[in-house]
């Protein structure tokens, strides 16, 4: 029996044995308030560069590690994958996961064991003296083999449904490896695009000291001839310096985004090489129109709560069957002798069949105790997998908002970075000719660099929108097997 590939089928309402429904599947809404459009798309599809590919480790993930839905190859990078296909591998994280189902599987294991008969081998010798016992008499040594078979009679279920009810924790335990592995991949893909937007920012703060450097020359050429100042000039070379130091922050935080990922891999960073690039590196994956709510049944925090909902319920049913007789059978046979020579002869045989019922008569109102305590407990699960379905909308409906105006913005910013760099490169030709003051280039320059630089923060943010619409949803946009 594997755990793993068990079938279990959860409708999301669900019934107690008095036949009274306590439990309504949420309603999820048939379309979602911020979902992409036709006429209105969420991501520019503009042509992309080749990908680059990584020195990184290349392993296979296997049927366990590798989620269903590989949602993150729809940005079509080589290197990505490979990040993450080794991480499937070799994360903590997901081991310790892996590990749990493991040991669930064995705690079904041991609940399924009590609906069928044991079997035991006893071997004893007893040596005794009676009170009158002399030197040769009055001592006595009695020896015994004996095979016995025990059997409960399930008759009301308890251990059926005590069976049941760890298979269901045993599949909850399943769900949660799988939103590690959801949670991981999510985690590496946003790595990754840090590390490559802080590339782009490198990029754009190295071509902001080299302009902030240029204008340092027109200013000394300007105050060689008398029409700048002192103060001028220092502040240009206050400017040349703060850039530079802005470099050195976007560095570092490549360098943590590179950390961050071989953390996330399971290794140090000295163990890997990322070629990387820049977001032109990354395609864009097209939504398209209309995504279906019904998605949402396969996120792994859904599942896992459907399945530890389902246990609950099947422990009441454990609780009340406790309160019912129990009916044992066993059948013990064997030899008994004096003499361990004798043990074997037929004359030491016997056999005994015991049936026995016991039922409960008094116990301070432990077992009812139990039943309304399994009650409240489903009721509360029942709670939680309403907030839980809930939640789910909530990411879902923040993620698409996220893309749509983050979308929005970036094309904004694309403009106005255009319209800096004519104004810059207007600025610095008339600064040349002596035709505006040095507020005028200081002003184009900043204005160049804040939007250039929040062009590329735009389209970082597209792109982790689009990964935390994936995460949201459980996986890509392929049909859910639910």
């Amino acid at each position: 029996m594997r755990v793993l590939l068990a079938a279990v089928c959860l409708s999301g309402c669900t019934l107690l044995d008095d036949g009274k429904r306590l439990l309504n599947q949420p309603v999820l809404p048939n379309l979602f308030h911020n979902e992409p459009s036709k006429t209105q798309p969420v991501v520019d599809q503009t042509p992309i560069s080749d990908t680059a590919h990584a020195a990184a480790p290349e392993t296979k993930p296997d049927q366990l590690n590798s989620p269903a839905s590989q949602w993150w190859q729809a940005f079509h990078n080589d290197e990505l994958n490979k990040l993450i296909d080794f991480a499937m591998n070799n994360n903590h994280d997901l081991k310790v996961a892996i590990s749990r189902i493991a040991q669930a599987e064995e705690t079904a294991r041991t609940a399924d064991a009590a609906l069928y008969p044991t079997e035991t081998l006893t071997q004893s010798q007893t040596s005794a003296r009676s009170a009158a016992a002399t030197s040769t008499t009055g001592y006595y040594r009695l020896s015994t083999m004996s095979f016995k078979t025990a059997y409960e009679l399930d008759l009301w279920g308890k251990n059926g449904y005590a069976a049941e009810s760890a298979l269901a924790l045993a599949q909850a335990s399943v769900h949660y490896r799988e939103g590690v592995a959801l949670t991981l991949a999510s985690d590496i893909s946003k790595a990754y695009v840090d590390y490559l937007a802080e590339t782009d920012h490198i990029a754009v703060a190295e071509d902001n000291v080299s302009n902030a450097r240029n204008s340092l020359l027109a200013v000394k050429t300007r105050m060689e001839q008398g029409d700048a100042t002192q103060v001028e000039l220092l502040q240009q070379e206050t400017t040349v310096s703060n850039a530079e130091a802005t470099l050195y922050v976007h560095r570092l935080n490549r360098e943590k985004a590179f950390n961050k990922l071989a953390a996330l891999m399971g290794t140090t960073p000295s163990e890997i090489s990322i070629q990387g690039g820049t977001l032109s590196n990354l395609i864009p994956p097209d939504l398209g129109p209309g995504i279906p709510s019904q998605l949402l049944c396969r996120r792994p925090d859904v599942r896992r709560a459907e399945a530890t909902m389902v246990g609950a319920e099947l422990d009441i049913k454990v609780a009340r069957a406790k309160m019912l007789p129990d009916i044992t059978f066993s059948y013990d046979w064997g030899h008994s002798a004096y003499y361990m020579q004798a043990l074997m002869l037929n004359e030491t045989k016997y056999a005994s069949l015991l049936s026995e019922m016991t039922q409960p008569l008094y116990d301070a109102g432990k077992n009812a105790a139990g039943v309304r305590q399994n009650r409240a407990r489903y009721i509360e699960l029942i709670q939680t997998y309403h907030q839980t379905i809930i939640a789910a909308v909530h990411d879902v409906e923040d993620a698409l908002a996220s893309l749509r105006q983050t979308g929005e913005q970036r094309k904004a910013l694309v403009r106005a970075s255009g319209f800096a760099k004519q104004a810059y490169d207007i600025s610095t030709y008339s600064f040349d000719k002596h035709a505006i003051d040095f507020l005028s280039l200081l002003e184009s320059q900043r204005t160049l660099y804040t939007t250039q630089d929040a062009e590329v923060s735009a389209r970082s943010d597209l792109f982790k929108a689009t990964i935390d619409l994936f995460t949201a949803l459980g996986g890509g946009l392929e049909e859910p097997h639910c």
